[in-house]
């Protein structure tokens, strides 16, 4: 009985700080970020991108951020391919808020062919000053870290693992559709009977379609949403970690 309420309070606190930290993480808004969220006016910033080089080459790319009226920097970095990399520009807190834009602007492999389609908007975020620079006092009580120092701890592992759980989505989504139109699925309902019957017709005719359509949804919906795909990694996790302590004990 113990271990099964600690099983659970523990599973609780992890679903909610998977919540908390990742909800708002959505792509393509959390491809660029900015950090510290609490810098004063003139603080040191850093404008962060996550780029994914999704060609069979390594590519050197150029990335620029930039608001409406002021180029912010240029970098070059090199990515491996298949591989995703968080560039890092510097840059201080302005004293209003500003929508920064980062994008690639040039894409090449080692021969300096043009890759384009790497070439592009990452994204934007919108930088604004804290209105009172955060004074930390270490306290006894103090023992747990926020959401913004979860994800300074897993962001390089949220790097790796979005190019998976990006490409997953595609891949499903188009699988969802591509089932929905073989069985004859529409958004509206047909508005024949022999039409009705059709579609009927087709999906009980093809059962095993028809279960990888609903397969095919769920799964979409999962990786789609990044909040949903980690708290069923920690899930998972967690569940394997019972597993093994009840071997073990």
């Amino acid at each position: 009985m113990k271990k099964t309420f600690v099983f659970v309070a523990t599973l609780c606190l992890s679903i909610g700080i998977a919540t908390q930290t990742f909800a708002a993480a959505e792509l393509p808004s959390s491809s660029v970020w900015f950090a510290p969220t609490t810098a004063a006016v003139g603080e040191a910033i850093t404008i962060n991108a996550l780029v994914y080089n999704s060609q069979s080459v390594d590519a050197t790319v150029t990335v620029v951020a930039s608001t409406p009226t002021l180029k912010i920097s240029t970098v070059t970095e090199l990515i491996p391919k298949a591989t995703a990399k968080t560039i890092v520009i510097n840059w201080t807190m302005p004293k209003n808020s500003s929508a920064v834009t980062v994008a690639v602007t040039t894409a090449l492999d080692h021969n300096k062919k043009s890759l384009p389609a790497l070439v592009g908007k990452i994204g934007t975020v919108t930088i604004a000053p804290s209105a009172v620079a955060p004074v930390i006092t270490p306290t006894a009580t103090t023992a747990f870290p926020g959401a913004a120092q979860l994800k300074a701890w897993f962001g390089p592992w949220m790097a790796k693992i979005e190019p998976f759980r990006i490409k997953e989505a595609k891949y499903f989504t188009t699988l969802r559709d591509t089932k929905k139109a073989a069985l004859g699925i529409t958004a509206a309902p047909a508005t024949t009977d022999g039409a009705d019957k059709n579609a009927a017709s087709k999906a009980f005719g093809n059962p095993f379609d028809y279960i990888t359509y609903i397969v095919a949804i769920g799964c979409a919906t999962l990786f789609a949403s990044q909040g949903l795909f980690y708290v069923a990694i920690i899930l998972l996790a967690l569940l394997v970690l019972r597993f093994i302590v009840n071997l073990i004990f």
